[in-house]
């Protein structure tokens, strides 16, 4: 294992560490301190303090997968996993998005700490996993991402999608048992706006993204994620359960920035 490098800019390591503080309770969630500038406001040594005081390590045991060339940034695969023991929670950050904080997953019961959903880059960054461990020690994987168009432009994504009549569009879930575990898919549509692009007069579009998403099995929470405005519209979010079997029922539930929630369900098959 090797200790987090000195050499990068002090931006850089206090956007990584204002997106821990984030997701650790330390700091405003997005929907209300906005999705621009919160995260550069701490500092690096903050970072070390939320962990106990201990450095990050580079652990070859923590995989961030994703592609080496992203040729539109509205949609980047990452897929972070970790053989690791004792995971308390999973983290995506990015150093060139506006703010750092993609995505932060608490693993329950049964769920391997194991996801897969697609971020928002806004131009080539370093995009980082970081695992923080129930004994306090942190560890992190890191992979660089060329990206050809990046996600902030005007008219760089679809247009704003407004819940209609019937409230939010519905999750999309399937859970398709694998041996011994549960693959769960499930496409969430919703527009995931960060706040930074400018619709075709120039004017930014407002931010609207989902907060906070969960997971249940039979009614017992098994996962809590919180998202932040660099999720891209419409994600596919990919997790396994063990313990689950057929017939029994998975629930999702999202609620976003402006109070809207949505809730559905999908029996094991």
């Amino acid at each position: 294992m090797h200790t987090l490098p000195t050499r990068p800019l002090i931006r850089r390591r206090s956007a990584i560490a204002s997106g821990l503080l984030a997701l650790t309770g330390l700091w405003p969630t997005l929907g209300r301190a906005g999705p621009s500038s919160t995260f550069e406001a701490r500092r690096f040594p903050e970072l070390l303090a939320a962990l106990g005081g201990r450095d990050p390590v580079e652990s070859p045991l923590l995989r961030l997968s994703g592609p080496d060339v992203a040729e539109d940034g509205a949609s980047v695969p990452l897929g972070i996993g970790t053989a690791l023991a004792g995971v308390r929670q999973l983290l995506l950050l990015a150093d060139h998005n506006p703010s750092a904080l993609i995505a932060g997953f608490r693993p329950g019961q049964g769920v391997a700490p194991d996801f897969s959903l697609q971020a928002k880059l806004v131009e080539s960054s370093e995009v980082y996993a970081l695992a923080l461990l129930a004994d306090g020690q942190a560890c992190f994987a890191r992979k660089s991402i060329l990206v050809v168009k990046g996600a902030c432009g005007a008219g760089a994504s679809a247009p704003l999608a407004e819940p209609g009549p019937d409230g939010p569009a519905p999750i999309r879930i399937r859970a398709q048992q694998l041996g011994d575990r549960v693959v769960v898919r499930a496409l969430v549509s919703h527009a995931m706006e960060s706040g930074q692009r400018q619709d075709d007069s120039g004017s930014l579009v407002p931010a609207h993204f989902i907060e906070q998403i969960s997971a249940t099995h039979n009614g017992a929470t098994v996962l809590a994620a919180e998202w932040g405005p660099w999720v891209a519209r419409n994600p596919v979010l990919r997790f396994e359960l063990r313990g689950a079997r057929p017939g029994d029922r998975i629930t999702l539930s999202w609620r976003d920035n402006r109070g809207n929630s949505r809730s559905d369900s999908a029996v094991v098959s």
